[in-house]
Parts: C-alpha cells; sequence; structure tokens
C-alpha cells in the first residue's frame, strides 16, 4: 500500500468511525440486501455503494476492501450506470429512493418508515404536494 492511500485510510478510519455510523450504519442488513437485489448490484457493488454511504473515496475504499483503486474505480463507474447517476450525491439519493419504494411495496420485509403508512394516515404520502413543493411526491 502507498503512503497515499495508508493516509487515507487512517484518516477514514479516525473520522469515518462516526461516520460510519450516520452512513450505511442507518441502514440495517436486510434493508442493504433488499436494495442491492432491486437495483441489481453486484455484492462488491454493493460494498462499495455502502463505502459512499460512509463517504470514503476511492483510495479509502480500495484500501479496506484490500485491492486496487482502479478496481474500486471500475465498480464505481458500473454503479453509476446502473443506477444513472453521475455524482455520488445522485447515488445516494436513486438508493435512498428504491429503499422507500421497498418499505411501501405490498409484502415487503421491510417495515414501513412512517407508522402511520399502514392505516393510511403518513403525512408524507398525501398525494397532493403541499404548496411550493417542487420536487417529486412518493
Amino acid at each position: 500500500m502507498n503512503r497515499a492511500a495508508s493516509s487515507e485510510l487512517v484518516r477514514s478510519r479516525g473520522v469515518g468511525q462516526r461516520a460510519r455510523a450516520a452512513g450505511a450504519a442507518l441502514i440495517g442488513s436486510l434493508a442493504w440486501r433488499q436494495i442491492g437485489g432491486a437495483l441489481r448490484l453486484s455484492p462488491r457493488e454493493l460494498e462499495v455503494v455502502r463505502g459512499v454511504f460512509d463517504n470514503l473515496t476511492e483510495s479509502a475504499l480500495a484500501a479496506n476492501l484490500r485491492v486496487s483503486p482502479h478496481t474500486i474505480h471500475s465498480h464505481m463507474n458500473r454503479v453509476f450506470l446502473k443506477l444513472q447517476a453521475t455524482t455520488r450525491a445522485q447515488l445516494v439519493l436513486r438508493v435512498m429512493e428504491q429503499l422507500l419504494f421497498l418499505t411501501r411495496a405490498e409484502g415487503s420485509l421491510l417495515p414501513p418508515i412512517c407508522p402511520k403508512q399502514e392505516n393510511g394516515r403518513c403525512p408524507f404520502l398525501r398525494r397532493k404536494p403541499r404548496s411550493g413543493f417542487r420536487g417529486v411526491p412518493l
């Protein structure tokens, strides 16, 4: 491992411990498996996506997964193509969109995000968007 990758790994572990708790750890392992299956991601691509959620650089991901940075770059390119994303932010949004879809899907193993969703009273699932809302309603 070169010096830059080594120092990046140390930085990612020092700061990353907190980032991991607020990143990929926010989504449970069952949800990650379901997301990976729904988006047709390979197990390694899913690991790379989880690294993106932890805000790891390609060098830090390569060090953590014990592969070359070029390999991680190839995985990232494939993930971007599969998810039709061009930035890490778009990738994260696409994954979260899939998570929300899976929690609303009939027969899903994932619990609903909103406890009022089951009885149709979730305020986030209204048919008409609020005034000024410019996003895509769920």
